[in-house]
């Protein structure tokens, strides 16, 4: 075989893989028609390349599909009127929507990270988290969940109601 024939077709492959190192995954190598080891190479690389391809476009479609579902749920979560909230296994809110933030008084965006003990009194806060823990246990929801307010500065007839459920 040809010496300087065979470096310019290693050469070429290096320069693919430093344009495919780079993003552009539109390079395919040439076959020479020898069918020898360089060409399996070439085959192979090639076939990598293809699957990167498919890859990163599936990819860039699943992250576009999720930032579509996202802001879809972003939209229902702050216009129902029921207060709707997710916590982590630590007990910490992760999401909450805008009537449940309005209800505790705390910007929404301030939500998320903090507990029952950062947005109720304390006997609130506890009976919360009763509630909560009882959810993670059971995996059922509970609906309506109503506790004695004092004072009456929520909800009708001193109680809150926390809405659709845990």
């Amino acid at each position: 075989m040809d010496k300087t024939s065979e470096k310019e077709r290693i050469n070429e492959m290096i320069e693919a893989f430093m344009k495919v190192a780079k993003g552009d995954y539109s390079v395919q190598i040439k076959l020479s028609d020898k069918n020898d080891d360089l060409d399996s190479l070439a085959m192979g690389l090639n076939l990598m390349i293809d699957d990167i391809r498919t890859i990163i476009i599936e990819r860039k479609w699943m992250e576009e599909t999720l930032r579509q579902k996202l802001e879809e749920q972003k939209v229902l979560l702050s216009t129902i009127q029921a207060f709707v909230y997710f916590k982590d296994r630590n007990l910490n809110y992760i999401v909450a929507n805008k009537a449940f933030a309005d209800m505790t008084g705390t910007p929404l965006d301030e939500i998320v990270g903090k507990n029952d003990y950062d947005l109720f009194p304390k006997e609130e806060a506890e009976f919360y988290r009763m509630c909560d823990r009882d959810v993670m246990e059971s995996n059922e929801p509970q609906y309506n969940i109503e506790k004695p307010v004092t004072g009456g500065e929520r909800g009708n007839n001193g109680k809150k109601g926390r809405g659709g459920g845990r």
